[in-house]
């Protein structure tokens, strides 16, 4: 029997929508990948009556619930409240875990309050998870046959306990097959008329196909469970995508820049006259900004690597697309020169993300190269 997973997420700054429900996104990404099936996503306000409705509802269609949220020491987190309540199971301390969040607020420099030690209150029966990087520590539950799983709010919190304790006892109790995944990202294509080709190739194949757009790519993935399967419907589908492939990595172009850059050994300037300051968004990082420099430059410059980028001239004139554009990559390195000219269509104001991308893979290329 295939078990079916909800995620609920708790807070009112998510139901007013100041903030996204990243915890959502990771941990449902990470449950597919492994198979398991996600049958819901719920978000509801830090009322508790509100988290208790939500919670009855899904535990009547749902094998597991993961809560997310409301495990602080305020009044307003009351996640554990709702979830003693919803199982009729008390609150019990747990003093060693008290003890552990009394030293790790001392040593931050902060006084121990009171109001902490809520935080040390699970439902009877718990089993405690700690959490290393706050004072919120999360918990699993069983009830009546399914399993309820309390993580903290905050993403930086939260994932490394569910990855660390929850999603291997989920997959455990899933029993699934072991699955085998491979992505694509592919760039500049258009979802429908790809998918349609990719999902036609791997007919009579057993596996599962997926696409997200991420403009200006189209992440595709295959699941199967044998490395054989995965292997034969690889090698089906390589020649549809690798016209649209920018690397055989499934990173983003930018981010393989980023890489190669921490791996240079001189410095690079860019004179970025395109892309309105998106190349340098996407490409600089503290860990990078001595040897990473956006300004004009002379063609005698000292700098071992000197690109100029230039081109885009139907965006900055607001000319009506679609139209073609060009992007212009001029590389001065020592005594070499290369220039390098794209040709692509402008659509709308967006083509400076497909602009960026594009002028990453030019540069990783020629980095690779000389």
């Amino acid at each position: 029997m295939t078990i079916k997973v909800a995620l609920l997420a708790t807070g009112d700054e998510l139901v007013n929508g100041d903030i996204l429900n990243t915890n959502g996104q990771a941990i449902a990404q990470q449950l597919i990948d492994h198979g398991i099936t996600i049958g819901s996503h719920m978000v509801v306000s830090d009322d508790e009556a509100e988290m208790a409705k939500a919670l009855e509802f899904l535990l009547t269609h749902h094998g597991i619930v993961i809560i997310t949220g409301g495990l602080g020491p305020t009044s307003d987190d009351r996640t554990r409240y709702a979830v003693s309540d919803v199982i009729g199971k008390p609150l019990v301390f747990d003093e060693p875990t008290w003890e552990a969040i009394a030293a790790r607020i001392s040593h931050a420099g902060f006084n121990v309050h009171e109001a902490n030690r809520q935080q040390a209150l699970f439902p009877e029966g718990a089993d405690i998870y700690p959490n290393a990087r706050g004072s919120a520590p999360g918990c699993g539950i069983a009830h009546k046959g399914q399993h309820i799983y309390l993580l903290p709010g905050p993403p930086y919190e939260c994932m490394p306990i569910f990855k660390k304790f929850v999603l291997p006892e989920i997959v455990k109790r899933a029993g699934n097959k072991a699955l085998f995944i491979k992505k694509w990202r592919l760039f500049g294509v258009s979802e429908g008329e790809t998918a349609a080709q990719l999902d036609d190739a791997v007919k009579g194949f057993d596996c599962v196909t997926g696409f997200r757009t991420d403009y200006p790519y189209l992440e595709f993935k295959i699941r199967t469970h044998s490395q054989e399967a995965l292997a034969e419907v690889q090698q089906t589908v390589q020649t549809t995508v690798q016209p649209f492939l920018l690397s055989d990595d499934h990173l983003r172009a930018s981010k393989m820049l980023r890489n190669a850059i921490d791996d240079f050994a001189g410095t690079i300037i860019i004179d970025d006259q395109a892309t309105g300051g998106r190349l340098e968004t996407m490409l600089t990082r503290p860990r990078n900004r001595n040897k990473l420099l956006f300004t004009s430059f002379t063609n005698n410059n000292d700098a071992q690597l000197c690109i100029r980028v230039t081109g885009l001239a139907e965006l900055w004139q607001n000319a009506e697309g679609p139209c073609d554009t060009t992007l212009t990559l001029e590389f001065f390195a020592n005594s070499l020169q290369k220039t390098i000219t794209e040709t692509f269509i402008y659509r709308h104001k967006k083509v400076t993300f497909y602009a960026v991308e594009k002028a990453a893979a030019c540069i990783l290329e020629f980095l690779q190269n000389h």
